[in-house]
C-alpha cells in the first residue's frame, strides 16, 4: 500500500463575547501524485458548510470562512459538515481523519471538545465521495472573556487496489423543488435545467447552480429522504450559489428543496403590519401580481392572508382579466356530511380534480410556494364591509367578477359571489360563469416593497 503526504486543515475559533469565526484553510488541493504517466487524483473537501451560519468559499486560495453564532454560554456548538471525494480513477482509498486542539491550543483542552468524527478509516471507492460532520462544543465555562482555539485537521488517505464496478454505480433520480417567490434559474454544467432533476450513483455527489432575481436570497437548503444537500445560505447570498447534493450510499430516489427570500433591509424587516383591504403585490414567476389583505396583520405575525386581485387563468396559474369560468366540481359528493344548512369544504388537505375550483386554488398557491384555497363566506362579507369594490372585484374589465367560494349547503348548491352579492348556485357542475379568485397565505417576506 502506498502512503499519501497530504495538508493540514486549519480551523480557527474564538469563543467569548463577540461572534465565533471558524476558517478552514487547505493549502492547495490535498493533491496524491503516484506515477505521472499513470495516477493523477485528489482526495479533496468537496463541500463546506456550517449548519448554524454561512460559508464563503475564496476559489483562489481554497479557503473556506464559517462565521457561526456566538459561543457565550457552556454547551454551545458548531458543526462543520464536509463531503470528501476519491476523484481517482485507478485506486480506492481508505482515509483516516483526525482533529484535535493545535499545540499552542492545549491549554484549553479542557474547554473545548471535537465530537462526531469516524474514529476508524472511511472507505472510499473510486469516484466516490463521503459525507462527515465536526461538531465543536464549548465544554466548560472559564474565567477568560475571550480565547481563541486552532483545531488541526489532519486527512491520512491510503490507496487501495480499485474494487470491480458493482450494482452501487445505478444513479437514483432526486427532484429539485424551488420555493419562494421571486424568478430563479437553476442550472447544471451551464446549461438550463427545467424541470431540475439530478441522477446521483450510491455514494456520489453532483452539483448544480441556482441564482435567483435581484433581491432575493437562498435562505435554505433540505432533502427529505436522507441525501445531504450543501450550499452557502444567507442574505449576502444573492448572486449565482453552487450547490452539492450527495446520495448517501442510498438505493432510493430523493426531493430535495431550495427556499428562496426576498430580501429585506433589518431596519425594515420586523416592522411590516397589514390590515384588511390592503393592496400588496407578489411575484407570480417573472410577473408581479396584485393582491387585497382579507385579514388584519400585526408587526409580530410572519404571515399574511391574501385573496388575487383578478380571477386566474387555469391553464397558466396567472391572474388574468377578463376571468376564465371553471366547474366548481365535476361530481356533487358532499350531501352526506354537509347534513345542515351550509358548510366548508374540506380543505386543509391537496384537493382532488373532483373539487375543481379547490383544486385550481391549490395547485395557484404552490406554483408560489404556499397553500391556495377558496375564500370563506365569512372572509368575503369581512373584506366587502372595508372594502366591497376589492370584495366584489370591480378592477374587472366587466366592472365585477363572478367566482367561487368554499361553502356548499346539503342541497348540492355551492355558494358564489355573483353581480356583488353572495349567490347559491345549483349549477355546480357546469361552467356557467364563476372564476377563481385564491386565497394564499403568505410569508411577509414575500411581498414586494418599493
Amino acid at each position: 500500500m502506498k502512503k499519501l503526504n497530504l495538508s493540514l486543515i486549519v480551523l480557527l475559533m474564538v469563543i467569548g463575547f463577540a461572534a465565533t469565526t471558524i476558517t478552514l484553510q487547505v493549502k492547495g488541493y490535498i493533491n496524491l501524485f503516484f506515477d505521472e504517466d499513470t495516477f493523477e487524483s485528489s482526495i479533496i473537501f468537496s463541500s463546506v458548510k456550517s449548519n448554524d451560519g454561512t460559508t464563503t468559499l475564496l476559489e483562489q486560495d481554497t479557503i473556506f470562512t464559517l462565521d457561526t453564532k456566538e459561543f457565550t454560554e457552556v454547551g454551545d456548538t458548531a458543526t462543520v459538515d464536509f463531503i470528501i471525494t476519491n476523484n481517482s480513477e485507478h485506486y480506492d482509498a481508505e482515509v483516516l481523519i483526525e482533529c484535535g486542539l493545535k499545540e499552542e491550543s492545549k491549554l484549553f483542552e479542557n474547554y473545548v471538545t471535537i465530537e462526531g468524527l469516524p474514529e476508524e478509516p472511511i472507505s472510499l471507492k473510486s469516484g466516490k465521495s463521503d459525507f462527515e460532520s465536526l461538531t465543536i462544543k464549548y465544554s466548560q465555562q472559564t474565567a477568560a472573556e475571550s480565547f481563541e482555539v486552532g483545531i488541526a485537521c489532519k486527512i491520512d488517505p491510503t490507496a487501495l487496489p480499485k474494487a470491480e464496478v458493482d450494482d452501487s454505480d445505478e444513479k437514483y433520480t432526486v427532484s429539485l423543488l424551488v420555493e419562494g417567490n421571486g424568478k430563479v434559474e437553476v442550472k447544471k454544467d451551464n446549461e438550463k435545467v427545467d424541470p431540475p432533476i439530478l441522477e446521483i450513483a450510491q455514494g456520489e455527489i453532483d452539483q448544480f447552480t441556482a441564482t435567483p432575481e435581484v433581491g432575493y436570497y437562498l435562505s435554505s437548503v433540505s432533502c427529505i429522504n436522507g441525501y445531504k444537500i450543501l450550499a452557502e445560505v444567507g442574505k449576502e447570498k444573492t448572486l449565482e450559489q453552487t450547490i452539492t447534493v450527495f446520495n448517501s450510499r442510498l438505493e432510493i430516489e430523493d426531493e430535495c428543496t431550495i427556499v428562496f427570500e426576498q430580501l429585506l433591509d433589518e431596519s425594515e424587516e420586523d416592522e411590516f403590519e397589514y390590515s384588511i383591504g390592503n393592496e400588496v403585490q407578489i411575484y407570480n414567476d417573472d410577473i408581479l401580481e396584485d393582491f387585497y389583505v382579507i385579514k388584519d396583520s400585526d408587526i409580530s405575525e410572519p404571515t399574511v392572508t391574501l385573496i388575487s386581485k383578478y380571477a386566474i387563468d387555469t391553464s397558466t396559474y396567472k391572474q388574468s382579466d377578463p376571468a376564465r369560468a371553471i366547474k366548481f366540481v365535476t361530481t356533487i359528493d358532499w350531501k352526506s356530511w354537509c347534513t345542515s344548512g351550509s358548510c366548508k369544504l374540506i380543505d386543509d388537505v391537496e384537493p382532488s380534480e373532483n373539487y375543481v375550483a379547490l383544486y385550481h386554488a391549490y395547485w395557484y398557491g404552490q406554483k408560489l410556494g404556499v397553500k391556495g384555497r377558496l375564500l370563506y363566506y365569512s372572509e368575503y362579507y369581512a373584506l366587502k364591509d372595508v372594502n366591497s369594490d376589492q370584495a366584489n372585484g370591480t378592477y374587472a374589465s366587466n366592472g365585477y367578477i363572478n367566482y367561487w367560494l368554499n361553502q356548499v349547503n346539503s342541497n348540492g348548491y355551492a355558494y358564489a359571489v355573483r353581480s356583488k352579492s353572495t349567490y347559491l348556485d345549483k349549477n355546480s357542475t357546469l361552467v356557467n360563469g364563476c372564476g377563481l379568485r385564491p386565497v394564499i397565505e403568505v410569508p411577509k417576506s414575500l411581498i414586494v416593497h418599493e
